[in-house]
């Protein structure tokens, strides 16, 4: 979600929560003496995936080739790991917000700081990196003294998110939902940057379920995105990442 933006993350938010009916139908369907109706194909009975509908095009082109030269080129040196998932940062918690640990704002979670899975970069000095990007290596990597700047860029990224996807996506659900219900919008208008392009959501939103994803109105969704990231970056400022990271490989 932090990289789809808006309205791409509708088909995030969608894909979520049909992964979720898988939980509670194999529960339900899979109980003893409910067998017969515990398979793959029962479930697709029961949620039909949402898009990609459209059957793929194969096309083959054909071209002469040139003339080449074979270069022997030497093995990449860069070694990887997989790192811990689990990250140095703090999820913030609020009660009057509602957000806290497995519940974020917008479900958007905060960035994971944690070890540098790229050999040449922890042992050049940066053992922590903040997993922002799927590509790691356009990921930031970060000293040990900076692991607070590390933690306060990943709030930043977070609330970023939220105001792109979460809030933008009340304003454009809360809109899309008043034009079909009643004919105008009761909220007032936002900025042009942050203005609703008028994507097809009719074509995109599974009606059943995406108003529990995006439940508030823009200013409550905006207010909620600030607070968090103020909880963020004052329960942060103290993590140092001591007794983590030593290793290249060796974690905790």
């Amino acid at each position: 979600m932090n990289q789809a933006g808006w309205p791409g993350a509708i088909q995030c938010f969608n894909f979520q929560q049909w992964c979720q009916n898988i939980d509670m139908f194999c529960g339900w369907m899979c109980r003893p003496g409910w067998d017969w109706s515990c398979s793959k194909n029962s479930y697709l009975n029961f949620y039909k995936p949402i898009g990609g509908d459209s059957k793929p095009v194969t096309s083959t082109s054909t071209f002469p080739c040139t003339a080449t030269t074979t270069t022997t080129m030497p093995p990449a040196t860069t070694t990887a790991v997989v790192p811990p998932p689990k990250g140095i940062c703090i999820q913030p918690s609020n009660p009057w917000w509602g957000y806290g640990p497995g519940n974020p704002v917008g479900k958007i979670p905060l960035p994971v700081v944690t070890c540098n899975d790229l050999e040449h970069e922890f042992k050049g000095g940066n053992p922590f990196k903040l997993y922002s990007n799927s590509e790691s290596s356009k990921c930031r990597s970060y000293k040990r003294p900076n692991v607070p700047s590390a933690c306060a860029d990943a709030c930043r990224h977070q609330y970023d998110s939220c105001n792109a996807v979460y809030a933008k996506g009340c304003w454009s659900f809360k809109s899309w939902r008043n034009r079909r219900e009643i004919g105008a919008s009761d909220e007032a208008p936002v900025s042009a940057a942050l203005a609703d392009r008028s994507p097809n959501l009719d074509a995109v939103i599974d009606k059943r379920t995406f108003g529990q994803f995006f439940g508030d109105n823009f200013w409550d969704a905006t207010n909620k995105c600030k607070a968090q990231y103020d909880d963020c970056i004052n329960v942060n400022r103290g993590v140092t990442g001591a007794g983590v990271c030593w290793s290249f490989g060796t974690w905790w």
